[in-house]
């Protein structure tokens, strides 16, 4: 039995995790599925991050 692969689902910029939440029971047969809103977004609040591309791409590293 193999392990199932992860898959990061990214939303884009005025969305939030939630966009994904009728895909997510689709791909979640073959691949372990994370998705995130980033900070900003959502109930996630912007914290300490400021709204910029390079911000989102730490917050996911």
């Amino acid at each position: 039995m193999n392990p199932k692969k992860n898959l990061l689902l990214l939303h884009g910029a005025l969305a939030d995790k939630s966009q994904f939440d009728g895909l997510i029971p689709l791909l979640e047969e073959e691949y372990s599925v994370h998705a995130i809103s980033f900070p900003g977004h959502g109930t996630e609040p912007l914290g300490n991050y400021q709204f910029s591309i390079e911000s989102f791409s730490a917050f996911v590293l």
